[in-house]
This record gives structure tokens, C-alpha cells and sequence, in this order.
């Protein structure tokens, strides 16, 4: 009964032997106890072997334990654990046992602790109330984001009849044996609008004969969530005669 709506990261580090904590009767209640696995040598997609450690983002009010699970990669324990008052555990490794990615996750969610506080006039209930574990999301390794292919953006004049240019977007982009979910935003939607058909990207000029320039980006996703993106400059230029549109489309920026 503290009025709190959310607990700070770091809360529990440093407090080891915390007996009982009662965190219900709060707006914030029951409030999640996040722990995730991460990698702690390197960034997830380097090479490995690959240190991996489970991690409790508000710090470990109790020990927190759980098996791993791992597909794509060999691990030399089967659980890791998180001391209490501990923010990471000790890591164990993980190795690839092909050439694609692997991915790790909890077997189960590591459990509140089953110890009973209180005594015969107060009665017995849990000794930690009011949260509840919550598991991140599998820990994907050893995948590495998609990089924008073209290394020295050329300028690509576009010249046709009618509104619509379209534009392959694989070669724009290293997929690394993995298939890309792409996606595209037009800053000038009434000047040019973008959609994509399969790894297509279709642009389609104004019909009001306007001239003027577009930012065009586009993302690629890979199967694990990491994303690149390579941002276009659309210039809508009408020549003299109606029925004559000349697009010029032009690489501006990348970054992964």
C-alpha cells in the first residue's frame, strides 16, 4: 500500500538476503519481475561460442533459476540462474552446431519463491506477494542484422509513361540465407505514394501534375527482428507534355 505504479531498474542489487517483500495493495500490482537471457561476451550476431548469462532487470529479489532450452546450438549447462541481489548470473556457453542461427529460450519461467512467512497469530501466507516473473522473449545468436548491399549509392534516372515506377528491393539488401519482410513510408504521401508487392516497392506519382521531392524508406526485417534501412529520394518532374513523367530516383542514406 505504497501507491507504486512501477518498480526502477537496479531495485533489488545489492540485497542478498532479502525474507519477505509485499508488493500487493499497489496501483503498479502484481508487478513484473522481468528476466531475460543475454549475451554477454559480444553482440548477439557475432561468431560464437557465445557467452550467454540470465539477467533480471530490477535486480534478483530471491534466486531466480530456469532450464534453457537451445535450438541450432549446443550449451555446456542446461539452466542458469540469477543470485539474489544479483542483476546478471554466471553465463554458460553456448556453440553453434550449424552455419544458421540459433535460438534459446526458458523451459519454464523461473517461479516465485513457495516459502511461508508469518507465525501462529498472524498466520502463514507467501513470503513474497503482489509480482509476479515475467520471461523475455527467445535470445536469438550468431544471426547477423541484414546490411544494405549497396556500398556506393548511384543515382537511378527512372523515365516512363503514367504514375507508377516499381523498384526491386533483394538487391538492396544482404539477406545471409534468410528471407526479408520488407516495408516502405513515403514523407510525402500526397506527392508520392509507396506500397510494396512481395519485394517490390511501387511508387505512384501524384495525379495533380505537381512537381516537387519525396523521402522514401524502406525497412527489411529479418526472421529474428533485426532490421536495416536505406532511405530513396523521389523527384517528381513533369516534362512539358502531359503524358511524359521523368522520376529520378536517388539513394540518399543507409544505416543498419
Amino acid at each position: 500500500e505504497n501507491q507504486l505504479e512501477s518498480l526502477p531498474a537496479g531495485l533489488f542489487e545489492g540485497v542478498p538476503a532479502l525474507r519477505e517483500l509485499n508488493l500487493s495493495e499497489n496501483p503498479g500490482a502484481p508487478f513484473p519481475i522481468a528476466v531475460s537471457l543475454v549475451r554477454v561476451d559480444a553482440q548477439p550476431w557475432a561468431p560464437g561460442p557465445a557467452q550467454v548469462a540470465a539477467r533480471a532487470a530490477q535486480g534478483a529479489p530471491f534466486p531466480m533459476s530456469a532450464g534453457v532450452r537451445a535450438s541450432g546450438a549446443e550449451l555446456s549447462e542446461d539452466a542458469v540462474y540469477v543470485p539474489a541481489g544479483e542483476v546478471t548470473g554466471p553465463f554458460i556457453v553456448a556453440s553453434a552446431t550449424g552455419e544458421g542461427a540459433a535460438q534459446l529460450s526458458f523451459e519454464v519461467t523461473p517461479a516465485l519463491p513457495t516459502t511461508m512467512c508469518g507465525n501462529s497469530r498472524s498466520g502463514n501466507y507467501p513470503c513474497f506477494q503482489g509480482m509476479v516473473v515475467q520471461a523475455s522473449s527467445p535470445l536469438v545468436l550468431f544471426l547477423r542484422p541484414p546490411g544494405v548491399a549497396v556500398a556506393e549509392p548511384p543515382d537511378i534516372p527512372l523515365v516512363g509513361i503514367g504514375d507508377r515506377v516499381r523498384l526491386q528491393l533483394a538487391p538492396l539488401f544482404i539477406a545471409r540465407g534468410e528471407s526479408l519482410a520488407f516495408s516502405a513510408t513515403s514523407n510525402s504521401p500526397e506527392l508520392v505514394a509507396v506500397y510494396i508487392e512481395g519485394e517490390t516497392l511501387v511508387l505512384d506519382a501524384n495525379a495533380n501534375n505537381e512537381e516537387g521531392t519525396a523521402l522514401i524508406t524502406v525497412t527489411a526485417t529479418d526472421w529474428a527482428g533485426q532490421s536495416a534501412t536505406v532511405s530513396f529520394q523521389a523527384v517528381v518532374e513533369f516534362a512539358p507534355r502531359r503524358f511524359l513523367r521523368n522520376w529520378r530516383l536517388g539513394i540518399l542514406d543507409s544505416s543498419d
